[in-house]
């Protein structure tokens, strides 16, 4: 009993990290893409939001589902919140893997691009294909979600399919300013 507590915490923290690493670039990249504020001072806005977030209301969400999901407690809730966080954080690892390659290739892309516009060309393409695999995946899911009988398991998986594909073109999106700067730029 006390190994499947151990092992969820750990899996809580783990989810509280990958999902929050993944929030703050998202809305750092935004502040930082629409030059609303520098990246110094971007990232600095969306660290210390995100802390007060956590200190002044981090709670409430918790207490309102608390209220509205009345759960047994007993081995099998902890195995059940044990397999739902092992989920929600491999699904972390796994749009950040490819989203990790797409942004580092912008990142290079952005810093180079007055050095060597062929180079940073190269990288648009490896990350358009980063792009062009999270599509794929998206587009094969939602064709497996047709395939089911469970409505309510599909719509779930819907909305995280959804997720994925706006993140890929979010990141498209990017990769075509980045493109159209190195064009003007040429």
């Amino acid at each position: 009993m006390w190994e499947i507590v151990a092992i969820t915490v750990l899996l809580a923290f783990a989810f509280t990290f990958t999902n929050g690493f993944q929030d703050a670039s998202s809305i750092a990249a935004t502040f930082i893409a629409s030059r609303s504020a520098t990246p110094k001072a971007g990232i600095l806005l969306v660290t210390s939001m995100s802390f007060l977030g956590a200190i002044l209301g981090g709670s409430a969400v918790a207490f309102t589902l608390t209220g509205l999901v009345l759960l047994p407690s007993g081995d099998k809730t902890l195995t059940v919140l044990m397999i739902s966080l092992l989920t929600a954080s491999s699904w972390n690892l796994v749009t950040w893997r490819f989203l990790l390659y797409g942004t580092g290739c912008i990142s290079w892309g952005v810093r180079n691009i007055n050095k060597d516009k062929d180079a940073v060309e190269e990288e648009i393409r490896h990350a358009r294909e980063a792009y062009n695999k999270m599509e794929e995946l998206y587009i094969s899911g939602m064709a497996d979600l047709f395939r089911t009988n469970d409505a309510m398991h599909a719509l779930r998986t819907r909305e995280i399919y959804h997720h994925l594909r706006d993140a890929g073109r979010a990141m498209r999106d990017t990769l075509d300013v980045l493109h159209n700067a190195v064009i003007d730029l040429a």
